[in-house]
């Protein structure tokens, strides 16, 4: 080959090579300006719907959980103010069931949720509250706090109540007596304060582990509650989300129907969990939250109790957990309706004024009254009535008289050969109540009044008259 054709060939070829650098440098710019594309995409997208997501205090993002929205008719009312007012607890008075019943508070319910805090299900809990602008009880046990300490600072954050659940939730260490089981309710305590922003100020609450009936020593623990300032709490409905079989979210809704009390009137504390296998009571909390605003419900944490509609008593005898309406209890300094009272109940101090007396066919006229809340069964006959037609002097009765003669008689008093009473006392049933008059009307022949035992066979008839 000759020097000009080398030259040629060498030429070619390079000019070759600069061809295929340039086409890979082309390549390279394309793929660059595509990729910058796509980012900008990205970043595009994820700007627009940042206004979904939910970031934690552990800067991991949370997927919100899509619900309907909520109507215009029904708004949650819970303006987030925690009363101030309920009673310090004491030693057989710390149950709140006994509280809410007695505050004579109407409507509300009271969302709780057990053993969280959970990484995955807590958060999405907290979006659907949050999208209603509900508030609730979370009862938190003290190691899943420990290991999940971003969210249940977050559940403080967004104006929920934190509560104490026990630390490992092991019945064996919660129940092993009451030195364990204060144990484990201040180690939790300790690591809710340690963690949750403003708990060491927050109304102190319990929840037994699987209830108060879990454990036969309930009332020993609840005294033991008590001393460390502590209020205890069951429920009284529930969706059934750690009973049984799973459920799916329209049989959770089914089973809190089931459970619920029949008087919408009343105050519901619901029972669910927010345990890490607890998707569906995510997929149902948004239908139940709207079915009860939809019905005029209050939603309220459990440390937000309204006194206004009537004084607290605390009982020491609380409804169980099993879905029992409370029992709405009357304070003993309040004054008890007359109405209300039994037809054979007594009360001391009674006297009676004006009772009617009949000695061989005089008539009395007057009947007997009772002033200051007398008594049936409290009032006595001074002189003997006997039965079957002796004459009664002086003697008074109110309900059911006993003689501190010789016989007793049972009714009002009786009087002798025909004789009739004009005004006299009788009572029907044996009883007067309240300070009832009996006047007029009512005869007796030859002996005792209907209602009350019957000696020599004649009976009173008359009406006995009540306030």
């Amino acid at each position: 080959m000759s020097v000009s054709e080398d030259f040629e060939a060498r030429r070619r070829a390079r000019i070759q090579r600069n061809r295929a650098r340039r086409a890979r440098m082309r390549m390279m710019t394309l793929l660059v300006a595509l990729l910058v594309v796509i980012l900008i995409v990205i970043f595009a997208v994820a700007k627009c719907s940042g206004g979904d997501e939910v970031s934690n205090i552990d800067n991991v993002t949370i997927g919100s959980v899509t619900q309907p929205p909520v109507s215009t008719s029904a708004q949650a009312v819970s303006t987030h103010q925690p009363s101030s007012n309920i009673p310090a607890p004491t030693v057989g008075n710390n149950d709140l069931i006994d509280v809410i019943a007695g505050s004579g508070q109407k409507q509300h319910v009271y969302l709780t949720f057990d053993d969280g805090p959970n990484n995955t299900i807590t958060p999405q809990i907290l979006d659907v509250l949050r999208r209603y602008n509900v508030k609730a009880t979370f009862f938190m046990v003290g190691s899943n706090v420990e290991q999940n300490p971003g969210v249940a600072a977050r559940v403080a954050q967004e104006g929920h109540l934190v509560a104490n659940h026990s630390y490992s939730h092991d019945y064996n260490s919660v129940y092993g007596g009451t030195d364990s089981f204060r144990s484990e309710i201040t180690k939790c305590e300790e690591t809710l304060t340690k963690i949750v922003p403003g708990y060491a100020n927050t109304f102190k609450l319990y929840r037994f582990n699987g209830g108060s009936t879990s454990t036969d020593s309930a009332s020993d623990y609840a005294e033991v509650l008590a001393d460390m300032g502590y209020y205890h709490i069951d429920w009284n409905c529930l969706t059934g989300d750690a009973e049984g079989t799973r459920k799916d979210a329209a049989e959770l809704l089914e089973y809190f129907q089931q459970t619920r009390l029949s008087d919408r009137t009343k105050n519901l504390i619901i029972l669910m969990h927010d345990a890490a296998d607890k998707q569906e009571t995510v997929n149902m909390l948004g239908s139940l939250i709207e079915q009860l605003l939809g019905e005029g419900y209050t939603f309220s944490r459990l440390d937000e109790i309204d006194f206004t509609s009537g004084s607290a008593l605390l009982s020491s005898e609380s409804p169980q957990a099993t879905g029992e309406a409370p029992t709405m209890t009357t304070s003993p300094t309040s004054r008890p309706d007359p109405t209300d009272r039994p037809a054979s109940s007594s009360s001391s101090g009674s006297s009676s004024s004006g009772s009617s007396s009949s000695s061989g066919g005089s008539s009395s006229s007057g009947g007997s009254s009772s002033s200051g809340g007398s008594s049936s069964g409290g009032s006595s006959s001074s002189g003997s009535s006997s039965s079957g037609g002796s004459s009664s002097s002086g003697s008074s009765s109110s309900g059911s008289s006993s003689s501190s003669g010789s016989s007793s008689s049972s009714g009002s008093s009786s009087s002798s050969g025909g004789s009739s009473s004009s005004g006299g006392s009788s009572s029907s049933g044996g009883s007067s109540s309240g300070g009832s008059s009996s006047s007029g009307g009512s005869s007796s022949s030859g002996g005792s009044s209907s209602g009350g035992s019957s000696s020599g066979g004649s009976a009173s008839s008359g009406v006995l008259d009540q306030e």
